[in-house]
């Protein structure tokens, strides 16, 4: 069976980078201000390319470079549905 784009494929990043996802939660939680997603976004991209991910892999490989299931993993860690 083959998949269809990209589905299930950011939560799937998170699992096999618990760091990352530890650091995406935690700008995003940060009291005060909270970081705009785009600047966290950008910060992920640079952690995992930073672990040896390349271009060939996810979310590199994508046009907007995850930045769509960032969105919807970060609105699902607030309790709020994400329907793309």
């Amino acid at each position: 069976m083959r998949m269809k784009g990209f589905r299930g494929a950011f939560t799937r990043l998170m699992k096999e980078h618990p760091d990352v996802e530890q650091l995406i939660l935690t700008l995003h939680r940060q009291r005060g201000r909270r970081m705009p997603i785009p600047e966290i976004h950008q910060k992920m991209l640079r952690a995992l390319h930073a672990k040896g991910l390349q271009s060939s892999d996810y979310p590199f490989n994508t046009v907007t470079g995850g930045v769509s299931g960032l969105r919807c993993y970060l609105k699902k860690s607030d309790d709020v549905v994400c329907v793309l």
